[in-house]
């Protein structure tokens, strides 16, 4: 998948609200790349799973949060130009 501007901002319109507010507090560049594709990442994850209702949202503190119709949890990791994901419910 190509990771240009344009899907960067086609990823970006698929946020909720407060994943959102916490893309628009990241300044550095590498760190928005890295919130995109986690999230995105994130999101394919719980398709997969069949979780086509979840609802990623983040909280004040800018911890994850995600609302399905089972039990999840998941976390996020980066480092450089790695993330990675983790679900589990």
């Amino acid at each position: 998948m190509p990771l240009n501007d344009a899907w960067q901002a086609e990823q970006v319109a698929r946020l909720t609200c407060s994943e959102r507010a916490r893309f628009a507090r990241i300044s550095r560049p590498q760190r928005r790349a890295q919130f995109v594709m986690a999230h995105y990442i994130l999101r394919e994850a719980l398709m997969s799973g069949g979780l086509h209702d979840a609802r990623i949202e983040v909280d004040a503190e800018g911890r994850l949060q995600v609302h399905a119709s089972a039990a999840l949890y998941a976390s996020i990791a980066h480092s450089e130009d790695c993330v990675a994901v983790i679900v589990a419910g």
